[in-house]
């Protein structure tokens, strides 16, 4: 079935998750829990299935976070192809850290306890949230780590039973060249909370008429920001005023 992708809310960033209107839900025989394969001619991602905010219904929407936007190929109002995957629960995964990273202890079951519920692939990026070192993640940012192995191969989900192993060879040592440049860091609309209706009209400024050229008239930034009143002539704007 062909969705159109939307940014997902901030709240659920980060978890794998893939939020479809009940309609498009039902006529593809999904369930909440359920995975499904996203995918365009740039990329293909698994996700978890999530039911669509209310304002979504019926409009034919998936809204999914900027690494499954990145790992699928696909940018906002584009189309994807999604359909039901039959992937396997993980007996075993084997992550590489930062080579920056420096932990202590067995940190196996913090990521385990992170990444439950999400499907995996080999040579795949995931966020995971740490609360130690000098990349603690007490803001809310979040560590990348490399899955360098699964059991069985393929994509799989990681459960509560799953048994995470750490690489001995740090994250950097699986990624090529080109693997590298793209996936540098880089901000998304969902790393930014409590933006919600702001974000939305900057990327009605900014990123629609780059990416859709043709769509629409060009709007006056002015009349969407909040707030803004044009100075009366003469009148005084100084600090003192």
């Amino acid at each position: 079935m062909k969705l159109t992708v939307k940014p997902l809310k901030q709240k659920d960033a980060g978890r794998g998750l893939a939020a479809i209107d009940r309609r498009a839900m039902s006529e593809m025989g999904l369930e909440n829990g359920d995975y499904i394969v996203v995918q365009s001619d740039e990329g293909r991602t698994v996700a978890r299935v999530w039911p669509g905010y209310p304002e979504d219904e019926g409009r034919a929407i998936i809204r999914i976070d900027g690494r499954l936007r990145k790992e699928t190929g696909a940018g906002i109002d584009d189309n994807v192809e999604v359909e039901k995957a039959d992937v396997q629960p993980a007996t075993s995964i084997t992550v590489a850290l930062p080579q920056n990273l420096r932990v202590r202890g067995n940190v196996g079951p913090m990521i385990r306890q992170n990444l439950s519920g999400q499907a995996v692939t080999e040579g795949q990026t995931v966020p995971v949230s740490f609360g130690l070192g000098p990349l603690s993640s007490r803001s809310g940012q979040k560590i990348p780590l490399k899955v360098a192995g699964t059991e069985p191969s393929g994509t799989v989900v990681v459960t509560d039973s799953t048994e995470v192993e750490i690489s001995e060879q740090p994250a950097e040592q699986f990624a090529s060249a080109d693997e590298t440049e793209r996936e540098t860091p880089s901000v998304t609309y969902e790393d930014i909370g409590g933006l919600d209706r702001e974000l939305e009209q900057v990327r009605e400024m900014i990123e629609l008429p780059m990416r859709h050229p043709g769509r629409g008239r060009a709007r006056d930034p002015k009349r969407h920001l909040r707030g803004h009143r044009r100075p009366r002539r003469g009148a005084r704007t100084g600090p003192g005023d």
